[in-house]
Order: C-alpha cells, then sequence, then structure tokens
C-alpha cells in the first residue's frame, strides 16, 4: 500500500514568498529495522534530508505536471539511514509553481484541485520491524517549519544563499487548504512516472578571462543546461555574485538580452569560511558566467559545470568522416540534453522554458533517436490529455500554464504525432491505448471547424521562421496540411487498435480532394 495518501499536504504557516523554507519531524526507531521505505512530493519542489543526510539523487522533484490534475511523488529505500533516534527535514520551494509577471504558470483554475495553494509537501514514512510490527510517520500538523539559507529561489531567476543566515524558530507547519475551510486532496498523487532529473556530466571550465568591457568570465567551452558548483571563501556578510548566460557579443562582452527578464543569477553571502555550494531549486541554461564582486583571486579549478537532464538511456550515436558533420550531430544531442528537462521545454535559458507542443512534435521523431524518450513523453501526453479543451483544441504549452490558447496547426498537432511516433520507435501498443481518446478529440475539432473539407480561420503560427513573410496562403495551406497528416495518423493508430475508422478514411478523402483543388496548379 501506498501510504502517502493517507497524509497531509502542510506547508509553512507564514507566508515565505520565494525563500525557501524546510519542514521536519523528529522521531524514534527503538526496534531493529527491517525495511524503511519513505515517499514524498510537493507542489513546488524539494530537497529531501534524513538524518542530515540527502534522500535520493533526484533534481527538481516531483517533477512538472499539470497540477490541477496530477502531481507526482516518489518512493525512496532509507532503510540503512534509520537510527534509533531520526530527523526528517524537507526543504521547499515554488521551483516550476512560481510566478510573476509575463509567464505566468497554473496556480489552479476556477473549480481545480489545487486552486490558491501556493507550495506544499506531503510524505509518509512506513517503517517495519524485525519483530513484525510497523509504525508509518505521516506529514500533518506535528511537524515544525523553518526559514533557511536560501532567502530566494525562483525557476528563472536564480537563487540567493546567506551563509550568514540563522534559521529562525520552529513553528507548527499548518495544512494546506484549498479554497476555503477545504483539504488539498491526496487523489491528486500520481506515482513517479517517467525517469527523474539527475546530474548526469560535469566540466571543467576551458578559460578564464577579462572582457573587453573589463568583466572576469568563465568559459567552460560547451552551451549546456543545469548549474554550477563553486569553491567560495569571503569576509562574513560579504556579497558574490554569478550571472549564467550563453553567449558573447561580437566584441567578446557579455550578452544577455536573449535572456529577456530572467536574471540568470547565484547570490552568495559568504560567512567567512571557505564553503562549496551549488543551487538545488533552480536550473540555467547557459556557456558563460560573469562573476560581480568575487571576494578571491579566481581559479578555474574552483567552478565546475554541472549539466542536469532526465535520465533517459543514450541508444542512437552518428560519426562519419566530416568533423563538421559530427560537431552538427552533436549540436543536436546537446539540445535534446538541454531541452528535456522532465518535459520537453522550447529553451533552457530565457523567462519562458515551456513545453511549447510545435517544439515537441516536430524534434519527437529525432529525440528516439537518439534517446529512449518512451516514458518521457507518454509521462508529458498524460498532462496533455489532461490540459485538452472539451472542444478538442491543445494548448501551445503543455503542461498548462493557464492562460495561453489552443488549436494553432502544427502545435495541437502534438495530440496525434507525438503518439504515433513513440508507437513506431518502440511498438508501444499501450500509448495509442492510453492517447487515442485525445487523437481522435483533436482530429474531430478540426472538423467542426472545416466547411466543404477544407479547415480554415483560427488563430495559427504557421512557419514561425518563413523568410516569405506571411503570404495569404501559408496558414490555410499548413493548416490543412496538417489536417490531413493528424487525420491520416489517427486512421493508422485505430486500425491498430482494431477500429473501424471508415468515417475518417471518408473525412480523410474529402480534404484531400479540396486541398488539391485550392494549394495544387494543374
Amino acid at each position: 500500500m501506498d501510504h502517502i495518501y493517507e497524509a497531509k499536504w502542510i506547508a509553512s504557516p507564514v507566508p515565505c514568498d520565494e525563500a525557501v523554507y524546510a519542514l521536519e519531524k523528529t522521531f524514534a526507531a527503538p526496534k531493529a529495522v527491517k525495511r524503511a521505505t519513505l515517499q514524498a512530493s510537493a507542489l513546488g519542489v524539494y530537497v529531501l534530508e534524513l538524518n542530515g543526510a540527502r534522500v535520493g539523487d533526484q533534481i527538481l522533484s516531483p517533477g512538472w505536471t499539470d497540477y490541477n490534475y496530477r502531481v507526482q511523488y516518489q518512493t525512496y529505500d532509507v532503510t540503512d539511514l534509520l537510527k534509533a533516534q531520526n530527523v526528517i527535514r524537507a526543504r521547499v520551494a515554488r521551483g516550476w509553481r512560481m510566478h510573476r509577471p509575463g509567464w505566468q504558470t497554473n496556480w489552479g483554475g476556477q473549480g481545480s484541485a489545487s486552486q490558491g495553494v501556493d507550495t506544499a509537501f506531503i510524505s509518509s514514512l512506513f517503517v517495519e520491524y524485525a519483530d513484525g510490527e510497523s509504525e508509518t510517520i505521516l506529514t500533518d500538523e506535528t511537524w515544525t517549519c523553518r526559514e533557511t539559507g536560501t532567502r530566494m529561489a525562483n525557476m528563472y531567476n536564480g537563487e540567493t544563499f546567506d551563509a550568514t543566515f540563522c534559521e529562525t524558530f520552529a513553528r507548527p507547519a499548518a495544512e494546506v487548504q484549498c479554497g476555503t475551510d477545504k483539504r488539498l486532496p491526496t487523489a491528486l498523487l500520481t506515482a513517479q512516472e517517467n525517469e527523474p532529473v539527475r546530474e548526469q556530466i560535469r566540466l571543467s571550465p576551458v578559460r578564464v578571462f577579462t572582457t573587453p568591457q573589463g568583466d572576469t568570465v568563465i568559459d567552460f567551452g560547451q552551451n549546456l543546461t543545469g548549474y554550477v558548483e563553486f569553491s567560495i571563501c569571503g569576509e562574513k556578510g560579504h556579497k558574490a555574485s554569478i550571472r549564467c548566460f550563453e553567449v558573447l557579443d561580437k566584441d567578446g562582452n557579455v550578452y544577455v538580452e536573449n535572456l529577456r527578464s530572467a536574471q540568470t543569477t547565484i547570490t552568495y553571502f559568504c560567512d567567512g569560511t571557505r564553503r562549496t555550494f551549488k543551487p538545488e531549486f533552480t536550473f540555467y541554461g547557459f556557456q558563460y558566467l560573469c562573476l560581480h564582486d568575487w571576494p578571491e583571486d579566481v581559479k578555474a579549478e574552483n567552478f565546475t559545470a554541472i549539466v542536469l537532464f532526465s535520465d533517459m538511456k543514450r541508444t542512437g550515436y552518428f560519426e562519419c568522416s566530416d568533423k563538421d558533420v559530427n560537431r552538427l550531430f552533436e549540436n543536436v544531442v546537446w539540445g535534446q540534453r538541454g531541452n528535456f528537462v522532465d518535459v520537453p521545454t522550447d529553451c533552457p535559458q530565457r523567462d519562458e522554458r515551456l513545453g511549447w507542443t510545435g517544439d515537441a512534435q516536430v524534434f519527437a521523431r529525432t529525440a528516439s533517436y537518439i534517446y529512449d524518450v518512451r516514458k518521457f513523453f507518454k509521462k508529458w501526453l498524460r498532462d496533455l490529455s489532461c490540459g485538452q479543451y472539451a472542444d478538442g483544441s491543445v494548448e501551445h504549452v503543455i503542461p498548462s500554464i493557464g492562460w495561453i490558447s489552443g488549436g494553432a496547426c502544427g502545435w495541437s498537432d502534438a495530440a496525434t504525432i507525438c503518439p504515433w511516433q513513440i508507437y513506431q520507435t518502440y511498438g508501444d501498443r499501450e500509448v495509442l491505448v492510453e492517447q487515442y481518446a485525445s487523437m481522435r478529440s483533436w482530429v474531430d475539432y478540426m472538423r467542426a471547424h472545416s466547411t466543404d473539407g477544407l479547415w480554415l480561420g483560427g488563430e495559427h503560427f504557421a512557419d514561425w521562421l518563413n523568410l516569405d513573410g506571411d503570404t495569404p496562403t501559408s496558414k490555410p495551406y499548413l493548416q490543412n496540411a496538417y489536417f490531413l497528416y493528424s487525420t491520416s495518423i489517427l486512421i493508422r493508430a485505430g486500425k491498430v487498435l482494431g477500429l473501424d475508422m471508415t468515417e475518417y478514411e471518408t473525412c480523410f478523402a474529402e480534404t484531400l480532394e479540396a486541398f488539391r483543388a485550392r494549394f495544387i496548379a494543374d
């Protein structure tokens, strides 16, 4: 039995804004332990410790899902960490559940299960003793809460850590209420579905240099997604900062305009001793670091870039006699690593990092050749289904962030293209079973908005980099090309499942005839 469903969602009893708070529980294990299993989740992200040792090696747990419908939880074997007297400690931050003007994650729409909730944590520890008895330690109001030295954690802006901060006195944790006097339901919880995000690669700097404008910059020689681990020593209270960025301008100076409003900064307040630090609640897309007010000589050996991505199995490799082609392929691999951080994102650096459906569907085939992405996409497609509108259209970004509309050709078509690609690559019939209703709903949306076989009207991105501009035929042409493509996919998927697809075959034939008549010259 998964005992986490018996626990309560808890949080800080007072607002912490973007500061990270810690929830703690002290308990005894007075007898010999046979097995101890810890389950945990959060609205936001969490880092879990038991008796001072980190539990698990996952990063940004529990992962990003559509919080209105699903929140993953993780299960850990912590038998070897238990002692006679024990302390569980969970540090909780907003993670993907942050908000700010411009891009705003979904805090729960009207009537949703997580409406009005900022961050929350839930866990259960099931202890089986050698004598056959057992007990369960659940999150509830007997846990305590403190603020921590992480004074700010924001997925876009970075982290601020104060080594001089003295943790506040402990307050009783508060059970999380959803709306007015309503408990946040445990029914949101679902076991981990895809591979977790982990630290994958460590890179040393290739050079340390001073720009023409006088900035001290560290270059890792490779654009990557992750964070930097560094060693630092400065006088107590000294403030040092690191700006993570991707490119230099034409004169060799720091260039951050492409980051837009994202600050991508690590701020560190020294306490007079040498410490090693790395962020825990955010990530950056970068190749370079710009150091400000560094309290000591900058040495390359004090900095390490840590590359994060979902822990997928590498399956595809390519090498030929042309070094430029090899470099191109490696760029594709690095691009996948950088944008497969729990969800398929558009970019890892600026104030966006969203699961744009158009980006996902166009890269799904390539992605499936390089890494085993079956679990990765199946988890994401479940969120696509959850966020699909009643009329069958799909939001432009998945997981939903609550305000970007849907129904654009090439973007909503992720509903058909991605599951079909997973089936083609892996022969996984189950993905078609799970997603068929979603696939059909999207095709039915296009049918409902078509006249005489053609789907016209609506808001579309079309070719986002069309060099000819927005020509009169570009959007109608593309949306009906995708209409045909998605319908053909649905027909093939239905036949795999043994369904009668006559209705959709007739629709396809009508649209194909109308398409040829309008868009193809004699």
